[in-house]
């Protein structure tokens, strides 16, 4: 499932666990195109569609159970009934037993294949008790997960020995740990269970990047909350990256998630280009589902970028992304492009738990809209751990491009799109479950994708430090390679 997808229905979810109601899916409804009528069930990601002329239908679905999905039933029914602006959803047109779903700006297709009738499975009541809950969470992880053999887990083996702890009296407190310890080997970054707990929303995930991890022990020796200090370092990150690196002379834009600026070499007057990339999502400043707005200020500040850029005659640019919290999926594609020369196959992606599909392709190619916002001269792409998720996207897109040179550490390793799954209790079970190969097809996930050449940008122990020293070190270079050209 893509980002989109995830990241609505997680938000719904979320709603529904602070005590707020979800917006009734039938309200939505009151167009829906009478072409798309049916029993649906995708190929991958395990949902299946009931659409009916005034009422879309949404559930949870594996070849053992199914599971009707409020959330999921609110988001679709807007999809039919053509309520998402920019997103695609249509019959396929050599074949009208196999509807397609293709995300607002992306181009990879999720099928859905007509059924005669509704599985007997998803016609039956659904208990919500620990042992129930338990069948529903090794069931969901059994079918969409993507990499237990990467992380050499055994997860029938886990199973079988979790499930003796399994108690109809256990308390939510008691169910909620066991969940966690048995994602606990599984060192995903895109792994995380979210539920209600005695009144409160936890959350449980079991990997942090390295910066993360330090500063959760600087936060121990202060005294304060890890929460805090994580904080506290993102600030600072920024503030170094507009004090410090561009000397003040730069711009912040996109909620404060671009900084982007002309660093001047101090030799025969010549510059280089900086740009700072650390999410690709929430631009707008609206959170999720808001990815048009999103799109259009993406749009906005790569042309003002990159004209910046050319009308001060840059040599190279520096594309930061060490520090990129992620989000969707088409700013890959969108900052590629204005550094494409040509068209460039930069990545494969494939669902795991579809059949009978090969590897979905991804292509960039020059923005043919706004040339005088192209740059076709040398860049150099920095990346860290804290490069996650959405941005290692843009790691694969820009790194196949010939004109590209990638500094750094390796990624964080989590690029599969993240698949969000309902307990019956109402807790969300995020997961991995899409292959991302590059255009070598190398698989990057887990170790991180590695830079051409390695350079620590955070100091281990506290992180707060070498981010500034390591943009110089490339300035350096750059500067070196310039005077010798």
């Amino acid at each position: 499932m893509r980002y989109y997808l995830a990241l609505i229905i997680l938000g719904l979810i979320l709603l529904s666990l602070s005590g707020c109601q979800s917006p009734s899916h039938k309200s939505e409804n009151t167009s829906l195109r009478s072409s798309l009528n049916g029993i649906w069930q995708s190929n991958g990601y395990g949902y299946l569609l009931d659409i009916q002329p005034n009422d879309v239908r949404f559930y949870d679905i594996t070849e053992e159970r199914c599971q009707y999905n409020e959330e999921g039933s609110t988001l679709f029914s807007k999809l039919a009934a053509g309520g998402v602006a920019d997103a695609v959803f249509k019959l396929k047109k050599t074949d009208r037993d196999t509807l397609i779903y293709i995300e607002p700006f992306e181009t990879y297709p999720i099928e859905f294949m007509r059924l005669s009738n509704m599985p007997h499975r998803c016609l039956a009541s659904v208990q919500n008790d620990p042992k129930t809950n338990f069948e529903f969470f090794a069931d969901y992880m059994q079918t969409h997960y993507a990499f237990f053999k990467l992380y050499g887990v055994d997860w029938q083996k886990t199973v079988n020995e979790a499930k003796s702890q399994v108690d109809k009296n256990m308390s939510d407190a008691e169910l909620f740990n066991l969940f966690s310890s048995m994602l606990k080997p599984l060192k995903d970054a895109h792994l995380a269970l979210i539920g209600n707990v005695d009144g409160q929303t936890k959350r449980f995930q079991p990997d942090h990047s390295t910066v993360s991890k330090a500063n959760a022990e600087l936060a121990k020796q202060q005294g304060t909350s890890h929460r805090s200090m994580n904080k506290t370092f993102f600030k600072q990150y920024k503030k170094d990256i507009r004090d410090t690196i561009l000397k003040n002379k730069g711009e912040v834009a996109a909620n404060g998630w671009i900084q982007y600026g002309v660093i001047d070499l101090n030799s025969d007057n010549q510059a280089i280009g900086y740009l700072a990339l650390m999410s690709t999502y929430n631009y707008a400043g609206s959170g999720v589902g808001h990815d048009a707005e999103d799109r259009a200020i993406l749009t906005s500040v790569l042309d003002d970028a990159i004209n910046e850029f050319n009308e001060q005659k840059v040599k190279a640019v520096i594309i930061d992304l060490s520090v990129n919290v992620g989000g969707y999926s088409f700013p890959a594609i969108d900052l590629a492009n204005r550094f494409a020369a040509q068209q460039q196959l930069v990545f494969y992606k494939l669902a795991y738990d579809a059949r009978d599909q090969n590897f979905f392709p991804e292509y960039v190619a020059p923005e043919k809209r706004s040339p005088e916002s192209q740059f076709h001269g040398p860049v150099y792409l920095l990346s860290a751990n804290t490069t996650v998720s959405g941005g290692e996207e843009v790691v694969l897109a820009l790194r196949a491009l010939p004109n590209v040179t990638h500094f750094g550490e390796n990624t964080r390793g989590a690029l599969s799109d993240i698949l969000t799954k309902t307990l019956p209790n109402g807790w969300a079970l995020d997961l991995s479950n899409e292959i991302y190969i590059d255009s070598a097809g190398n698989l990057w996930e887990g170790d991180g994708i590695p830079p051409d050449y390695y350079l620590q940008v955070f100091d281990p122990k506290n992180p707060f430090d070498g981010h500034v020293e390591a943009v110089d070190q490339v300035i350096h270079l750059i500067n070196n390679y310039l005077q010798n050209t």
